[in-house]
């Protein structure tokens, strides 16, 4: 029986990055974990600054798993 209720997510959600991370330092830091299909650091509307968090979303669901435990 899986863990899940659903399929397990490819995407992961990464909070309190700095505002001074850029998508490239993202993808290196995570691409060894397995193959990243879109990086995506949401903006604030009206300063344009990164709002703190960003979204990592990776091919393979399994993947996503290994990086958030890894990486904690």
């Amino acid at each position: 029986m899986s863990r899940y209720r659903n399929a397990p997510s490819p995407t992961l959600y990464v909070r309190n990055i700095s505002d001074r991370v850029r998508y490239d330092d993202l993808r290196r830091l995570f691409q060894k974990y397995g193959k990243i299909v879109d990086v995506t650091i949401p903006l604030d509307y009206y300063s344009g600054n990164p709002k703190g968090y960003c979204f990592i979303e990776f091919e393979d669901p399994r993947d996503a798993e290994k990086a958030q435990y890894q990486m904690v």
